[in-house]
């Protein structure tokens, strides 16, 4: 839902269940003004599940950005804007939504490093256990984490069960991972 962020949640469920989808993701915004149980009765209305709780970005503890990491208003807006979502309150929120799973993103472009991506995946998705939520990985071009390869590699060194990495094609296309993946003649 992040690509359509920008409408709110009652239209955001209207039209997926116009399109025919069963299931849609939850922005940590859309809890702002409204209790999870509202907005899961709402979804309900609609014939349509909640799936995800995305982005966390306070997976990474003492994880901040970079002096000077953007001057895109926009980028700041939305970094700030998931800053207050802590993992355990997140959490917490996920299973009121009746959500299966949350997303993690890296949203300052900050290289994470293998062991403590890790290590913080790992803690995330032993939190996440006791609530029966999944946790996924999402490569984004602009972030820390920015290819399918680097997100695995966080994945399969922590060796979570209930642990994996998330496909964004919309994400991806647009940071030109497909460029990465065209057939060359030799």
């Amino acid at each position: 839902m992040g690509t359509v962020g920008q409408a709110d949640f009652a239209r955001r469920v209207a039209a997926a269940a116009a399109c025919g989808y069963a299931a849609v993701s939850v922005l940590p915004s859309d809890c702002l003004d409204m209790d999870p149980e509202r907005l899961r009765a709402m979804a309900e209305a609609e014939g349509v599940r909640l799936l995800a709780l995305d982005p966390v970005t306070t997976w990474l503890p003492g994880w901040s950005p970079a002096r000077g990491w953007t001057d895109i208003p926009e980028r700041i807006a939305f970094a700030e804007s998931f800053a207050a979502w802590e993992v355990d309150v997140t959490l917490r929120t996920a299973a009121a939504l009746g959500c299966r799973s949350v997303s993690l993103i890296e949203p300052y472009g900050r290289p994470v490093p293998l062991d403590r991506g890790a290590e913080a995946f790992a803690s995330v998705c032993d939190r996440a256990a006791d609530y029966g939520i999944q946790v996924a990985l999402e490569a984004m071009p602009f972030s820390g984490i920015p290819d399918l390869a680097t997100a695995w590699s966080i994945v399969v060194t922590a060796g979570p069960d209930n642990g994996g990495h998330v496909q964004d094609n919309t994400a991806l296309i647009r940071g030109g991972a497909h460029k990465d993946h065209r057939a060359t003649k030799t």
